[in-house]
């Protein structure tokens, strides 16, 4: 509890092949870990929660996207 378990791409109706390599898929996982040690971890009352991110192609960037419970669906109006 309180730790980062997982990520996993949002649209996996698309390929993106610039995540093969160039350390890609190692940057956004330190980019997302990173913010949700700054942001998240130890800032709710909840222990278990589901957020959905965006990271910037430059992996300079996390933006909070939604909030949940686990099991919880995000809002159709964000998207």
């Amino acid at each position: 509890r309180g730790v980062l378990v997982g990520a996993c791409q949002r649209d996996v109706s698309q390929h993106f092949p610039q995540l093969l390599g160039n350390g890609a898929v190692d940057g956004a996982r330190a980019a997302i870990s990173a913010f949700h040690a700054r942001h998240l971890a130890g800032t709710f009352p909840l222990q278990d929660y589901v957020v959905d991110v965006y990271v910037t192609t430059d992996e300079s960037t996390v933006k909070l996207i939604d909030f949940d419970v686990p099991g919880g669906t995000a809002s159709p109006l964000l998207f």
